[in-house]
């Protein structure tokens, strides 16, 4: 009976942090696809990949995940460059994009 409790209790907490981390994908898919919107780039694959997963305390977040995620972005459709959403918790705190260079006409 203890031994089912508590497998049920851990089931319960892997999709809590499922459910979670769906919805702060989401979060930086939307921050990737707004950034490269408004510098004029092409948001390449509509999607972001987590590269990084950090467990970290303090500040007023308390306990928290750092989270970084990898996308892809171009100016002109050719060559891709590299970006990156840092998640603290579920809260957006920074985009960071790769130096890239304007397409030549």
């Amino acid at each position: 009976m203890l031994f089912r409790l508590f497998f049920l209790a851990l089931l319960s907490l892997v999709a809590l942090v499922w459910w979670r981390g769906a919805r702060v994908r989401e979060i930086a898919v939307h921050a990737a696809r707004r950034t490269c919107t408004r510098l004029g780039l092409q948001f390449l694959d509509d999607t972001v990949a987590l590269i990084q997963w950090t467990p970290k305390y303090g500040g007023r977040h308390g306990l928290h995940l750092v989270r970084r995620y990898r996308f892809e972005f171009a100016t002109d459709g050719e060559k891709r460059f590299e970006g990156f959403v840092d998640m603290i918790g579920n809260e957006l705190h920074r985009v960071i994009l790769s130096p890239y260079s304007e397409p030549t006409a």
